[in-house]
């Protein structure tokens, strides 16, 4: 059954802690409410979205010269179409559930992106 404490971390994290996010965000109203959880909380992907981002940036500052503006713009267009790609490849509905959820997800992959280009860039 669960051999060490990685199975236990993962059985708790599924079984308490996911479905009282998700009951919080179903009965919620809010729009900021879901788009912290589903974007952020629930996205395992914003962390590389957020990775890659960063390095692209340092990429494009340091090996390229690109101007700063110019390279926080080229990141967050990359995220961008990246999303689009995504949409147009993957069924939304067998990969996310819905369309709401699929669109929460793209929002928090662009802001971690820009967020993360916006650090790197910022002097």
């Amino acid at each position: 059954m669960l051999k060490d404490e990685r199975d236990l971390a993962a059985y708790v994290w599924k079984t308490y802690i996911v479905p009282r996010i998700q009951n919080f965000t179903a009965g919620s109203r809010l729009a900021g409410v879901r788009l912290v959880t589903w974007s952020f909380c629930l996205n395992r992907w914003v962390w590389f979205h957020i990775l890659l981002a960063a390095m692209g940036a340092r990429f494009f500052l340091s090996v390229i010269h690109m101007p700063r503006v110019l390279v926080f713009e080229v990141v967050v267009g990359i995220a961008i179409v990246w999303e689009m790609i995504e949409v147009a490849i993957d069924d939304v509905k067998a990969v996310y559930g819905s369309r709401a959820r699929w669109v929460y997800d793209s929002i928090g992959d662009v802001l971690g992106a820009a967020a993360a280009a916006l650090i790197v860039v910022l002097p």
